[in-house]
């Protein structure tokens, strides 16, 4: 099944970058599946991985167009075009089916080929290189998605936060990135959902985050996601970015940034 649909690029969408923020994707993709599907499918949809690759931006008051490849056993492919026509995401986001799931796209979905193919996620299968950083958090309202679990795109979030979090713990906080003249763009999203606790609103999440894998002007971070009430882990994101000044030209990290990132905390 294959779907197209627009985007209307919200104010509140974009960072102070003046793009659209990274975390807002995965809830483009799930609107997305939301016009094709019944609420209370959708309700019902537990998400298991979602995969983005940054590619260009979209800018505040443009109109991007989403696409939707809906493939049997649970796999979808996106691709996220800005005002310009050029390819700002290319996603892949997989779901547990359901009996109920499976009889609505039953009659739906045809063989197609998707016109693109994502690359490689590599470093998910190495050993992280930096030691354990951590951080507590408390789920609220908003985290809920109408179907009452934790939504994707507040994971995300939540990793991009860890990370702030992380490297403010060594020296490095946002406003001394930003005398550095130094910000990261992201370039990759890797989430993997393991369960879908629900009723989760002033649950508290314990994050422990790892500077998984650095090259020269790239890193990337691992989070792990655990509730504080099962003590089960519940969800687990790799966060690739690139350094860049604030022009957005790709630099090497400022002195001492990585050693602090690769440090970990002493707890």
């Amino acid at each position: 099944m294959h779907h197209q649909a627009k985007i209307k690029v919200r104010y509140t969408d974009c960072d102070f970058l003046g793009h659209v923020n990274n975390s807002v994707f995965s809830d483009y993709m799930i609107d997305a599946v939301a016009e094709l599907l019944s609420i209370d499918l959708v309700d019902k949809l537990r998400i298991t991985s979602i995969s983005i690759d940054f590619q260009n931006p979209i800018r505040y008051g443009e109109d991007a167009t989403i696409d939707i490849w809906i493939l049997p056993e649970g796999e979808n492919f996106y691709q996220i075009r800005n005002a310009s026509g050029d390819i700002a995401v290319q996603a892949r986001m997989t779901w547990t089916l359901s009996n109920e799931l499976d009889t609505f796209l039953s009659d739906k979905i045809k063989a197609m080929e998707v016109p693109f193919k994502l690359k490689p996620f590599k470093v998910k299968h190495l050993e992280s290189q930096g030691n354990a950083f951590h951080w507590d958090i408390n789920v609220q309202n908003r985290d809920q998605t109408k179907g009452r679990i934790i939504s994707p795109s507040s994971i995300i979030l939540w990793g991009s936060e860890a990370t702030l979090v992380s490297s403010s713990k060594n020296g490095w906080d946002f406003e001394h990135m930003m005398e550095a003249n130094c910000a990261v763009y992201v370039l990759r999203h890797e989430l993997d959902i393991l369960e879908h606790p629900s009723w989760v609103w002033r649950d508290s999440i314990k994050v422990t985050s790892y500077l998984h894998d650095l090259k020269t002007v790239r890193g990337t971070w691992r989070h792990e996601f655990v509730s504080t009430k099962t003590n089960h882990l519940i969800a687990r994101l790799y966060i690739t970015g690139v350094f860049v000044n604030i022009d957005g030209q790709v630099i090497s990290p400022p002195e001492g940034l990585t050693d602090a990132c690769l440090l970990g905390e002493n707890r």
